[in-house]
This record gives C-alpha cells, structure tokens and sequence, in this order.
C-alpha cells in the first residue's frame, strides 16, 4: 500500500503529506481518522488538531510556528493561516548515548585517485585557468575556444544538428504545433577520445564576478577561494566522526574528520565553498531539483523522494524516496550511497553535472544571499 503520509517526530502536532491529497479524504495514523479540510499537495502539512489562534505549531519535536488564526484539525498549513515563531536557546554540553556503527563492510575499501606529493588524493585531475578579476573573463572565453577542441577536451554535443532539424521542418512549411510536438533525436555526449594529455580529466576555466570595485575584504576572500582551488587537497576517505573544527568561508580543511564550514544556502555559492575549503566529493540533497556541478569535483546530486528522481533522472543522481516509502532503511541507503560515492572517485561512473558540463562557480559575497 502507497504511503500517503508521515510524522516526523512523536511530539508533532502535524503530518506531512507524501502525495497529493484531496478535500474530503479520510486520512488514518495510528488510532486517529482525519477528514482533510483541504486539498494538500505532497509535502505540505495539516494539522492533527484544532488550533486557537497563537497556538503552537510542532514539527521535527520543535517550534516552528504559531497559528495566524483558528485552524480547523484536518485543514492546510500556509502563510496565511501560520506565523513564523521559534524557542530560544542555551549553550552548553549535552550528552547523547551514541553508538558507532559497524564500518567494517568498508574496513579495507579505497578509490582510484590521484595521489599528489604532499599526501592528499585527488578524484579527478584537472588543469584550472583562473582570471583575478572578472575584466580576464572575457580573454579566458578566447583560451577555452581556442584550446579545449585543439587537446582533445571538447564534447560533441550536436546541437547543431537538432538546429537543422528544427529549420528543416520550419522550410518544409510545418506548423507551430507541428514544430513544437516534433520528435527531436538527443544524441549521446560523447567525449573527445584524442586527448593530448591523457591524464588529465579537463581543462576548467574559473570565471567570476570579483576582483574590481570591491574592498580590500573583498580581494582577500576571493584570494582565499581560489587559493582553495589552485591547492585543492582532495582528501581521501569517508569516516562518521565527531566535529573536528568549525571553519569560516573559505577557510581550508586542515583535519580528517567532520568539518562545520559556514556558507550560504544558495546552491552554486554553498558547493564553491565546500570544494574551495577542500572537498573533493560533493553530496548535495534535493527536494525540488537542481542541476548544480562544480568544476573540478563530482557533485551527486541525491533526490529525496522519488516523485522527482523520475522527472529529472537526467541530473539527478540517486534516489532515497525509498527511506520514506519504507522499501529501504537510512543505514541501506547509506551504504548505497557511500559505494556509489567510491565508484565515482575512482573514475567508474560520472555523475550527471559531469556529463553535462555543469561548471558552476559562484563566491560568496559576504552578506544577505537568496
């Protein structure tokens, strides 16, 4: 039977929906039968009980929010029925009866990387062309159109003759439908096998927005993300540990083990910043869908729910919509992941951003970012 719905955490006073739900649905969790006052798409959240005005809203075991006005048990949260509200916060110690897991499936398990001279192992092995201020970009453009083809590092893509295609139909007399609904070959990339470097993965060039009309601040970050580049460490291995060291942007990892880097949450300008402090891997979660890459380390993109994984199972590269559908557990799933993340270091498969050239590049500039 399809699981229609979730309760995050035991304190909840919400469920979230994982399919679409119509007005009027019986919805059964646990002992309880909820009559939906509305039509809730997947992944919003009605409320198990009737709420006043200023009552609390629960999810994850926490506040989230307060009710704008009563809300009916069975009816959708929105803005305009909730209000953003959150508890405060101590510091301190707290102690949490953790246990660690059996890693030994992965004991003697390593990649194929590139081992450099000062100990550090790259997954891949890139030439990197990077202007100091964005006045360069335009003279990078010249190098990359006149290098890339010439060593051997272009891709066929072919749209050229999708283009024909299209004009063809269009000289033949065709109609905007016609034109519109036209079965149009998608050829493979394929890369050039005639590389005048055949160690070398790619050649990337780096353009950017910065350099000019900034402050001295500005310069000195920039400097240190693209220092974070040009030395890239490509740290091998994969361990759970406590945190090791809190860093801010674009401080560089200097220690194995779990690391607290401070970006932004804008796609493109949190993955710049992880791989310039030292990432040679990405994982990066989606909800919703995002074709982010990086140009110098994989980044796997990993969809939540499966919903989306079938709609863009073009830039997507694993699904974990089986945890919530109760077909796969967290630590099965992790597992999954992990040997996925080992193939891709050692060169047996290419995630998505790869394939398509995604060479997204964007530092932070130090403030509000969206």
């Amino acid at each position: 039977m399809e699981k229609k719905i979730l309760k995050v955490h035991p304190k909840d006073n919400v469920l979230v929906a994982l399919v679409d739900l119509a007005e009027g649905e019986e919805i059964t969790y646990g002992n309880e039968v909820y009559i939906l006052k509305d039509h809730v798409k997947a992944k919003h959240k009605f409320v198990t009980q009737g709420l006043r005005t200023d009552d609390q809203v629960i999810m994850y075991g926490v506040l989230v929010g307060k009710a704008k006005l009563p809300v009916p048990k069975g009816a959708v949260l929105t803005t305009a029925n909730l209000k953003h509200a959150a508890t405060g916060f101590d510091t301190g110690e707290n102690h949490m009866d953790w246990h660690v897991p059996d890693v030994s499936a992965w004991k003697d398990k390593t990649f194929n990387g590139f081992h450099r001279t000062d100990g550090q192992v790259g997954t891949a092995n890139h030439w990197l062309v990077i202007p100091m201020v964005f006045c360069e970009n335009r003279n990078l453009d010249v190098i990359q159109e006149a290098l890339l083809n010439n060593l051997g590092y272009g891709r066929n893509e072919n749209y050229q003759a999708q283009a024909k295609e299209l004009m063809s139909l269009y000289q033949s007399g065709a109609g905007v439908e016609e034109i519109l609904n036209a079965q149009i070959s998608y050829p493979e990339k394929t890369e050039k096998k005639n590389r005048m470097f055949p160690n070398v993965d790619g050649i990337k060039f780096l353009t950017h927005n910065g350099g000019c009309g900034g402050i001295r601040q500005d310069s000195q970050t920039l400097c240190g993300l693209l220092a974070g580049y040009i030395t890239h460490p490509n740290v091998a291995g994969a361990k759970v540990l406590s945190v090791v060291n809190v860093l801010d942007y674009p401080e560089k990892v200097t220690k194995p083990g779990l690391n607290l880097l401070c970006t932004p949450g804008n796609d493109v300008e949190s993955t710049t910043a992880e791989v310039g402090s030292g990432a040679n891997t990405v994982l990066f979660t989606t909800g919703l869908g995002t074709p982010t890459g990086n140009p110098i380390a994989p980044v796997v993109k990993i969809s939540t729910n499966t919903v989306l994984y079938n709609k863009m199972n073009d830039i997507i590269d694993l699904d974990t919509g089986s945890i919530i559908a109760g077909e796969e557990t967290i630590e099965e799933a992790g597992a999954r992941i992990l040997n996925y993340v080992i193939d891709v270091a050692s060169g047996n498969t290419t995630v998505s951003a790869v394939r398509h050239i995604q060479d997204d590049f964007i530092p932070w500039k130090r403030g509000i970012s969206l």
